[in-house]
């Protein structure tokens, strides 16, 4: 599966637009995305909505997209929890295109949304990722939180003793 790695800080130029960091858009070619030609434009970019988490956008390619619609599947079609998850994520998801240079232009709903100005930060999250207002991204890195995300690394089984059938 391609991943989105890494962190960076990108400029948001004059009209609007940022460049998505290539390896980034590798990562979206990877899965069956043709990034480098917008005659099937519903195919030609990425997938992003407002997170439900805070000031933050969150996104991915059509891996990711898909993989949303299938773990609302797990709720019944007519429920309200699905309506509402639908709503938030799909309902108020766009699908930015890439320009022939690798440039998106977000809307200023997510850009709004996220506090975002003048420059993006992507970071890079396996299988997803988020965009920041840099400082707000910044912010949230705290000494505690590296912390805790140590001591959760150290609870997961590895793919090793998986294999081995060990997963004590």
């Amino acid at each position: 599966m391609a991943l989105f790695l890494s962190t960076s800080i990108n400029k948001i130029d004059s009209k609007g637009r940022v460049s998505v960091p290539a390896g980034w858009r590798t990562a979206i070619a990877e899965q069956g995305v043709d990034i480098t030609s917008a005659s099937n434009a519903s195919r030609h970019g990425i997938f992003v909505y407002p997170s439900l988490e805070g000031a933050t956008i969150e996104g991915g390619g059509a891996a990711w997209r898909d993989s949303i619609g299938i773990m609302l599947e797990e709720f019944d079609p007519f429920t309200q929890e699905r309506a509402l998850l639908n709503d938030a994520i799909f309902g108020r998801s766009e699908f930015l295109s890439f320009d022939g240079e690798g440039r998106v232009i977000p809307s200023p709903t997510l850009l709004d949304h996220a506090g975002i100005d003048k420059e993006i930060c992507f970071v890079g999250l396996g299988e997803r990722f988020q965009i920041w207002e840099p400082k707000a991204y910044t912010a949230t890195r705290t000494d505690v939180q590296r912390s805790e995300a140590a001591k959760l690394l150290q609870g997961l089984t590895s793919p090793a003793k998986i294999k081995r059938g060990d997963t004590q």
